[in-house]
């Protein structure tokens, strides 16, 4: 539940279809819950990225962004409107990505791939392949990548839950996308570059709380708006 208008860290309960095996998630509350990533990775050449979600409604919700609202880069901001999956890259224009609707689905795995030597962005929901586009826009710039989480830079926040987002500076094969997507214990055979559990490896520090990526890149993400809830002692 939420504490006031503020999102909190939930113990997941069942939390199908098959997962990872893990305990917690964060719920954001859509009006001031993010996380900034302190060193945040940017996306260039090739790169995926997956994650869970678990969607409670909102148009423009955002799940992450970059941090210029207007230029952007390669998926400058990834939103969800209507439980449709969009993307917006240096066009300023947002794209549809998911062709099945995840309204009253529950919990939905997205794995997203960019090819660049085939300018191929592929979506996969639950690991099965709903769309390859061919973007006119992608271009590498300094802004994008997973510089927020759940919110871009002009706002939009997030008003559903999240878990396991991670991302890497590689093309994820099929297999690859359908083994994240039934749901493993440990990503860290895909050398995944960030890996942010959303809840374990996670501490409160009296104010906030602190993410430590499980990837190789080790850096930490910082909430602001969030409360502390249930056990701060997380595995």
């Amino acid at each position: 539940m939420f504490l006031a208008t503020h999102g909190v860290l939930r113990r997941s309960s069942g939390f199908v279809p098959p997962v990872f095996t893990d305990i917690y998630y964060f719920q954001f509350d859509g009006v001031t819950d993010y996380f900034t990533v302190d060193s945040p990775v940017t996306f260039t050449g090739n790169f995926s990225v997956s994650f869970w979600t678990q969607y409670s409604g909102g148009n423009y919700k955002a799940i992450f962004g970059g941090t210029s609202g207007s230029v952007g880069g390669m998926l400058e901001s990834l939103v969800m409107v209507q439980g449709a999956l969009y993307y917006r890259d240096t066009s300023s224009s947002w794209t549809k990505i998911n062709i099945n609707s995840i309204v009253g689905l529950g919990w939905v795995n997205f794995a997203l791939t960019y090819d660049s030597s085939l300018n191929e962005f592929k979506t996969y929901q639950n690991g099965t392949l709903q769309t390859t586009k061919n973007p006119s826009s992608f271009s590498s710039k300094g802004n994008s990548g997973i510089y927020q989480i759940g919110r871009r830079s002009t706002g939009s926040y997030y008003n559903s839950s999240l878990n396991e987002i991670s991302s890497y500076d590689y093309v994820l094969s099929q297999s690859e996308v359908t083994s994240i997507s039934a749901g493993p214990s440990d990503l860290t055979s895909l050398y995944p570059t960030q890996w942010f559990r959303m809840g374990e490896h996670s501490v409160w520090n009296g104010s906030a709380w602190v993410m430590t990526s499980q990837g190789s890149d080790t850096g930490t993400a910082t909430s602001s708006g969030f409360t502390q809830s249930g056990n701060p002692s997380l595995h």
